[in-house]
């Protein structure tokens, strides 16, 4: 019968093996000590200690002169060292009667030995690591001692851990006589333990080994529960039974709202569900209905989506996240926003499953799956939407309501997937929503997410809708600001002081990073909208406004929404800055940076939160393609976008194009400005004469279409320069009169001159 860990025998009712603890002896009595005492060692091995303490207490009180000379400091001085293991013996019995300054020489004779890695794990086998700890926590030791103590510890776990040992545990968890032994062992392998016996569930072929790797699994819980929580999720029922068990087994309260739903929705009588059934009674005492159920997974996501976290993090805020798939198990280390994003994904499926015929539902499980796949593919895992949720096959209808839910709850990977499909999908009904409103994903072209808005972008594109929608005045302007992009990246540099700001983004520029310093709030908010932003650094003493109101303007800012942010801080603040950094997401705290290297170390780490996110190609290959938008926009239309009403800003952009690239959308842009660039394109003697030959052309298309928008100024400046070109070679002259040509509009003297017939 299962039994719970916490109970005095192992679940297959052999009794534990008894732990080492700090009270162990240092060392089982050798004769001579013995002799000498007058003493026969016991079987327990306290012997020698008892001795060693009645000689050291009060009425065999000695002086340190004294001392040196008694009976058992000098038994433990002759103590013979031909193993490792008597050093520490003699070292341990010296420090036990006071004598510190005697045991540090011989424990760094033990030191110069430089035992390598088998010895010193066969050292902690026969002295136990409780022993060796206490002597590396002296103050009265030589501080040496320390590390070598470390490195013992270190070479015992590589050798308990090592596959080959692992392996023989395993075995040995089958005969009842050696399974506590077996387990106890088990238990001090950690991190690697868990990794064994995680990949031998998955492949394990009969139940008798998976119950076997379970009492490992179980034995190795706390470590070993993100693994448990993963493996709900395996396609294969028997390794979902063997982690339900171990998860009621292990008490891991987290279970409860993944394991409600199988409990209700598997066969009742499955192994599965008399697992999930039997856990929850060991957790909990009740057995759920689909209603309960249903209210367990809607407060724990309540409770994800407001922070709680879901695992406890390490010193780097990081957890251990396992992926479960038909490949097997891996392990990833994430932010702990990210591990609840995983959570929340199991969970929305989960309900989804307890009512699958709420249409409602499975929307939000769908989406929540894609912020689950989106997000474990930024960590490098190739993940897949589970079968059941796969967005492709959902009508267009429902996929823009998966991007509503998607945009109204920040879950930028679900939106950037969703606005490709309805790209793929290219049915303009995406574009049209009930009442007049703005459809989800014209909206989606507003997300604060940068990459969620060039997706909208690329999916309206390919639907090439022909008559106008609710919102389309949004595009244009989406064109210009990928058009926009490209280039270095930058970052946005807020300190409440401009000189320290300055400082810092001088730092960044070794980075191949572009610093924009300001000591005020409300500019980097403005800053952080940027077409180039990559990430930001928000000083703790920022004004104007405060930390927390710029941290939140920026989230809510275009852009802004995946942005990750350095929240800086001054000596002794550092603890504030953490606590305000753990309420959001892709924030961390740091002391303020006084070195390349330091500046180094945090835009690694800002980068490290989403790999690949909006580097320089990316940005350079989106610019590229927004402008070859921008010129079929402006050439072909559909005129619905009115262009005229943006065309300061079309100039604006073209200006920073080459001008081979800058022509043809001229041509078609009526704006003043347009009409200037193009005349200084034909008199820049520095450009290849074709060139100003096509600028002198689109300058005749763009007044033939908008009219001389010119002041008079400028058309004498233009007649004065062709005049002055009298010089100049026969090719200049004929670009600069066609300018004049257009000017007056009238065609060119060659095309009115009469054409003589050859005789």
């Amino acid at each position: 019968m299962l039994r719970n860990r916490q109970t005095k025998q192992d679940s297959r009712g052999g009794a534990r093996a008894p732990r080492r603890t700090e009270h162990s002896p240092y060392f089982s009595a050798p004769p001579r000590l013995c002799e000498s005492l007058s003493w026969t060692p016991s079987r327990s091995g306290f012997g020698v200690l008892l001795a060693l303490a009645m000689l050291s207490s009060p009425c065999h009180a000695q002086t340190p002169a004294a001392n040196a000379n008694s009976p058992a400091v000098q038994a433990a001085l002759d103590l013979p060292r031909t193993l490792p293991r008597h050093y520490i013996e003699a070292a341990g019995a010296l420090v036990d009667l006071g004598r510190a300054d005697l045991a540090g020489p011989i424990l760094e004779e033990l030191i110069a030995l430089n035992l390598d890695d088998t010895a010193k794990a066969e050292l902690v086998d026969h002295v136990g690591s409780a022993v060796l700890l206490r002597m590396s926590r002296s103050t009265a030791l030589p501080a040496t001692v320390a590390p070598f103590v470390q490195s013992c510890l270190d070479a015992s776990m590589a050798v308990r851990s090592s596959p080959e040992r692992l392996a023989e545990l395993t075995k040995l968890l089958s005969d009842p006589a050696r399974v506590g032994a077996a387990l106890e062992e088990i238990g001090q392998t950690g991190e690697a333990g868990v990794a064994y016996f995680v990949a031998a569930l998955a492949t394990a072929q009969d139940d008798e080994q998976r119950n076997r790797i379970r009492e490992a699994l179980v034995r190795l819980a706390p470590e070993s529960t993100p693994a448990l929580y993963a493996a709900l999720q395996s396609d294969n029922p028997a390794v979902r039974t063997q982690a339900a068990y171990a998860l009621g087994q292990a008490g891991a309260p987290q279970a409860v709202a993944l394991l409600v739903a199988p409990a209700v929705v598997a066969p009742y009588d499955s192994a599965e569900a008399k697992a999930a059934r039997w856990s929850l009674q060991e957790l909990t005492d009740t057995l759920p209905s689909t209603a309960s159920a249903d209210a367990v997974i809607s407060k724990e996501l309540k409770q994800i989506a407001a922070g709680v976290p879901v695992m406890r993090p390490n010193a780097n805020g990081q957890v251990a996240l396992w992926v479960w798939d038909q490949k097997g198990a891996q392990r990833v280390d994430v932010p702990l926003h990210d591990a609840g994003v995983v959570f929340s994904a199991w969970l929305a499926r989960d309900r989804w499953r307890l009512a699958p015929q709420s249409e409602a539902k499975r929307i939000d499980a769908v989406v929540f799956d894609l912020e689950r796949v989106a997000l474990l593919k930024s960590h490098g895992v190739d993940a897949a939407p589970y079968k059941e949720l796969e967005a492709d096959k959902l009508p267009t209808y429902d996929l823009s309501q998966g991007l509503a839910c998607a945009l109204a709850g920040a879950r930028h990977g679900a939106a950037r997937r969703l606005c490709e499909l309805l790209g793929e999908r290219k049915d303009v009904a995406a574009l049209h929503s009930g009442g007049g409103l703005p459809s989800a994903l014209s909206r989606a072209l507003s997300s604060p997410s940068r990459s969620v808005r060039f997706a909208a972008l690329s999916a309206i594109m390919a639907i090439n809708p022909q008559s106008p929608y609710a919102g389309s005045n949004r595009l244009i302007d989406a064109v210009i600001d990928f058009a926009a992009g490209g280039g270095t990246p930058s970052a946005v540099v807020a300190m409440p002081n401009q000189q320290r700001s300055s400082t810092l983004a001088g730092l960044l520029n070794g980075q191949q990073v572009d610093g924009m310093p300001t000591n005020r709030g409300d500019r980097a908010i403005d800053l952080a909208a940027g077409p180039n932003v990559e990430m930001a650094f928000v000083d703790l003493a920022i004004l104007l406004p405060g930390v927390r109101e710029t941290l939140f303007q920026i989230r809510r800012g275009p852009g802004g929404g995946e942005l990750p942010i350095a929240l800086l801080a001054s000596e002794g603040r550092l603890d504030e800055a953490k606590k305000i950094a753990s309420e959001h997401s892709r924030v961390v705290a740091f002391p303020r940076p006084q070195t390349p290297a330091a500046v180094e170390a945090i835009v690694a780490r800002l980068r490290g939160f989403t790999p690949g996110m909006d580097d320089m190609q990316v940005r350079d290959d989106r610019a590229a393609k927004a402008r070859d938008w921008l010129t079929g926009l402006i050439t072909s239309g559909p005129q619905f976008y009115n262009l005229a009403g943006k065309a300061l800003e079309v100039a604006a952009l073209l200006a920073s194009l080459p001008p081979s690239e800058a022509i043809k959308p001229l041509a078609v842009t009526g704006a003043p400005e347009a009409q200037r660039m193009l005349i200084d394109y034909v008199n820049a003697a520095s450009l290849p004469i074709a060139d100003r030959r096509a600028a002198a052309e689109a300058l005749a298309e763009n007044i033939a279409a908008h009219g001389i928008l010119l002041d008079s100024n400028e058309l004498l400046t233009q007649y004065d320069r062709y005049n002055a070109s009298e010089s100049a070679d026969a090719e200049t002259q004929q670009v600069l009169g066609r300018v004049l040509d257009a000017l007056e509009r009238r065609q060119p003297d060659s095309e009115k001159r009469p054409q003589v017939d050859a005789e």
